[in-house]
């Protein structure tokens, strides 16, 4: 009877996401940069335009940050990290790791979450973006919007929730049905118009 059905494969770990939604894209920036002051950890960004636009709200609320070259084994301060290129095995159970972006494909998203994983098993990965930007627009973000804010959601206010991750690697996975290979870009907005110039997803 063993080895009937097969070796079961085992599940690859990776950290679990956890969604602070904000209105704008702007207050939720906002809202981790005061975050920060409060707990400090690593945070994550997949477009460069997010991360200037993240550094903006740092030097406002006066926080130090550090970026690439920072060791990795610090945990008293904010660093910087192309979620692209992070790679660390090294263990790290003290660390806080943020997200500033949800990268439009699901494949290139969840590689951070299982790097994150190897650097901590139980890893959470807090990710901060807006109903504005262009992976909630183009999967109804503006009728989720007016349905909070209906609900009494106010301005600066987070959602935070895990259906709504839940529900953003459902559209990742849908635009990853259309293609498997995308061009590379400065932000989430010119990364839809190089991928689906005809808007067609």
């Amino acid at each position: 009877m063993f080895g009937l059905f097969g070796k079961k494969e085992d599940k690859i770990a990776e950290a679990k996401v956890m969604s602070h939604i904000a209105a704008s894209r702007a207050e939720a920036l906002n809202a981790l940069a005061i975050k920060l002051k409060q707990k400090p950890g690593h945070v994550f960004w997949f477009f460069r335009e997010t991360k200037n636009q993240f550094i903006n709200y740092l030097q406002q609320h006066g926080i130090t940050y550090h970026e690439e070259a920072a060791p990795l084994d610090k945990t008293d301060a904010v660093y910087l990290h192309d979620a692209t290129k992070f790679s660390s095995s090294a263990p790290a159970a003290e660390w806080t790791f943020y997200c500033i972006d949800y990268f439009p494909s699901h494949f290139e998203f969840n590689k951070l979450q299982r790097h994150l994983a190897l650097v901590n098993p139980k890893a959470d990965l807090h990710v901060y973006a807006g109903l504005d930007e262009p992976l909630f627009k183009i999967f109804g973000g503006d009728r989720i919007l007016v349905l909070m804010k209906r609900m009494g959601m106010k301005e600066g206010e987070l959602v935070e929730h895990r259906i709504i991750a839940e529900s953003v690697t459902k559209s990742q996975k849908k635009i990853e049905e259309h293609s498997s290979s995308f061009l590379p870009a400065d932000s989430a907005q010119e990364w839809f118009s190089k991928n689906f110039p005809d808007n067609k997803i």
